[in-house]
């Protein structure tokens, strides 16, 4: 149907063109030479107009449509992104207030350890003695 339009719109250009072209020669006088001119001028932008806007009518869209697939796949991986990240930060944030109960916790544990490992050293060193 498009095809059939985009024919029919040919013939008729061509058809006015051949009429313009057969009355400007029919008519010896300068002024319809230039209105001839003129209307050549106006033709032929229609034309390469026309031709301009059907080209990117067929090419353009194809284009558009696969940009705006990239950035909304761009959109979500970086929302996912942020969002790992932003869990991550929670997480570290999350240790570091831990941080300093878990060091206390180690001295404590480090001391108590320690002070069985004296008092096993001195029961050896005791048993070692009276052998």
């Amino acid at each position: 149907m498009r095809r059939n339009r985009f024919v029919l719109a040919g013939v008729v250009v061509v058809s006015l063109f051949a009429a313009v072209s057969l009355r400007a020669a029919d008519e010896a006088d300068h002024a319809a030479v230039g209105r001839a001119t003129e209307i050549f001028k106006w033709i032929n932008f229609a034309i390469v107009a026309g031709v301009i806007v059907w080209v990117f009518g067929k090419l353009l869209p194809p284009v558009f449509r696969k940009r705006a697939e990239a950035v909304s796949s761009a959109i979500a991986n970086a929302t996912s992104a942020k969002a790992a990240a932003e869990a991550q930060l929670r997480d570290a944030e999350t240790r570091l207030a831990n941080l300093q109960k878990e060091v206390a916790g180690l001295r404590a544990y480090a001391e108590r350890e320690s002070a069985a490992e004296v008092e096993r050293l001195r029961a050896l060193t005791q048993s070692d003695a009276w052998s």
